[in-house]
C-alpha cells in the first residue's frame, strides 16, 4: 500500500499501519520489562497496567473524536486549536453532534445555516427544520448558524462568519479534550 501511486485523504493510508506498529511497540515494551525485571512478574504487570491506564485516560478524554488526538508534547488538542497548529475536525467530526443539538432545541420551521467543511448536513431533521439556502432564504435570514474549524480556516468562509456572528449568540460548541472545533450560534431575538 505504501508504494501505491495515488495519494488522497491523508490519514487513511497511515491508519493501516497502526495495528502493526502497536504490536511492535507492545512486544518491545514487554521485551524491555522482561530484560529489566527478569525474575519478577509483578513489576511487568504493574507497568502494563500503568501504560494501559494512561491509554484509557487519553481515550476517555478525546471520546468520540479519536481522529482529533494530538500528543501532550505539543499541548494536546487544546493547544493545537489555540495556536492553529493542525486541523481539528478535518473529516467533519462534530457536525453530527452539533446538528443533533439543533434538532433537539430548535423550534419547528427554524432555518439552519451551515458554514462547514465538508459541506454536508445529513443529520438535520428535515421534517421539522429547513437548511438555509441563500437564494431562497436571503430575505428571511436564518435562525441558527453551525460552523466548524475547517470553515474558520477558509478565508472566504471566515469573512462570512465574522460578518454574521455579531448578530448571533453562541449556544453550544463541540469539544474534544477542551478544544472547541464546531460552534452553534442562534440569532438574537
Amino acid at each position: 500500500m505504501s508504494f501505491y501511486h495515488l495519494r488522497q485523504d491523508h490519514l487513511r493510508y497511515v491508519l493501516a499501519t497502526f495495528p502493526a506498529a502497536s504490536l511492535i511497540a507492545a512486544l518491545g515494551f514487554w521485551w524491555l520489562m522482561d530484560s529489566v525485571f527478569r525474575n519478577h512478574w509483578w513489576p511487568k504487570i504493574i507497568s502494563v497496567l500503568v501504560v494501559g491506564a494512561y491509554l484509557l485516560r487519553i481515550d476517555i478524554r478525546i471520546h468520540p473524536y479519536y481522529l482529533n488526538y494530538y500528543n501532550e508534547l505539543i499541548g494536546g488538542p487544546k493547544q493545537v486549536a489555540a495556536k492553529n497548529l493542525f486541523a481539528l475536525g478535518f473529516y467533519g467530526e462534530g457536525i453530527k453532534e452539533a446538528t443533533e443539538y439543533v434538532n433537539r432545541t430548535a423550534a419547528d420551521g427554524s432555518i439552519v445555516h451551515y458554514e462547514v467543511i465538508p459541506d454536508d448536513a445529513p443529520y438535520l431533521d428535515r421534517s421539522r427544520l429547513i437548511r438555509y439556502d441563500a437564494a431562497r432564504d436571503a430575505n428571511r435570514g436564518f435562525d441558527y448558524l453551525i460552523y466548524n474549524a475547517n470553515a474558520w480556516r477558509d478565508e472566504k468562509k471566515r469573512a462570512m462568519i465574522e460578518r454574521l456572528v455579531p448578530d448571533l449568540e453562541q449556544v453550544y460548541s463541540v469539544k474534544t479534550d477542551g478544544a472547541e472545533f464546531v460552534w452553534i450560534y442562534r440569532r438574537l431575538k
